[in-house]
């Protein structure tokens, strides 16, 4: 008796289209729902690594200016920014730059810039050799250079004598609105844009930074004004605004050498 495998192949190859068919919808329904619940995971991994790390870094400027590691001294003072630009590896990676001049003055990756009361800040990376922690430290969780800045005045030998000298940086919140004028250090994360920071190889990150004095555009311009994004009649933070617009907000900000609620 002949037998039509024609016709066999042919309804079986059918029904394995549709096997697939399915399968392929599942997958894809299985994905649509483990997309947010990775989306969460990795924000949730970027913040804990941000606190962890700014966490570090104010540590470390506290037992700075207690009692220096490096020459086992006390300073009493806090260190310089390091070069944002230079390499891994290189002799002046994470190592503290005072730079001396005015305003406007940059050099080896280091900035000075207009503060309160006429004094002036310093602006670069973290001196993470200097405070004698690890060069991770001196990146955020997106792997770009925390922005260090701190007042000029205040990296004197026996400048921090009592832990409540005043600064020269101003600090605004999520308004625009002074939290403060004599802040003493700001430590700021670019965010995920990166926009105004320098990468971990030391280059300038190629986000651009925005026109208007909103949003996060104040920690883009090198001046002696960062802003965060705290709700100061809150006392908590409002969380970043990630909408294009004026009030677009990915940074995060650190102004004190604890972890108060005011200031993360």
């Amino acid at each position: 008796m002949a037998i039509n495998l024609s016709k066999h192949n042919k309804n079986e190859r059918g029904f394995t289209l549709v096997e697939l068919s399915i399968v392929l919808v599942i997958i894809g329904i299985l994905i649509s729902a483990l997309i947010p619940l990775f989306k969460t995971y990795t924000e949730q991994s970027h913040k804990k690594t941000q606190e962890a790390r700014m966490g570090t870094v104010r540590t470390a400027l506290a037992d700075f200016i207690i009692a220096d590691p490096k020459r086992a001294v006390n300073e009493k003072r806090f260190p310089c920014p390091a070069s944002r630009t230079a390499p891994i590896g290189s002799a002046d990676y994470g190592v503290e730059q005072c730079i001396t001049g005015g305003a406007g003055t940059c050099s080896n990756g280091v900035c000075i810039a207009s503060g309160t009361g006429g004094k002036l800040v310093l602006i670069g990376a973290v001196p993470t050799r200097t405070l004698s922690i690890g060069g991770i430290n001196m990146n955020d969780a997106f792997n770009n250079r925390y922005t260090y800045a701190v007042s000029m005045d205040l990296v004197q030998p026996n400048a921090m004598d009592s832990l409540t000298t005043e600064g020269a940086i101003t600090m605004l919140d999520d308004s625009g609105v002074d939290i403060t004028t004599v802040a003493q250090f700001a430590l700021v994360s670019h965010g995920r844009d990166g926009a105004g920071s320098y990468t971990a190889a030391g280059v300038r990150n190629g986000a651009s930074c925005r026109s208007t004095n909103r949003g996060d555009a104040e920690n883009c311009n090198d001046d002696g004004v960062f802003r965060d994004n705290l709700n100061v009649a809150l006392n908590e933070r409002v969380g970043t605004s990630l909408a294009l617009n004026d009030d677009y907000y990915d940074d995060s900000a650190a102004f004190t050498l604890t972890n108060d609620d005011d200031d993360e």
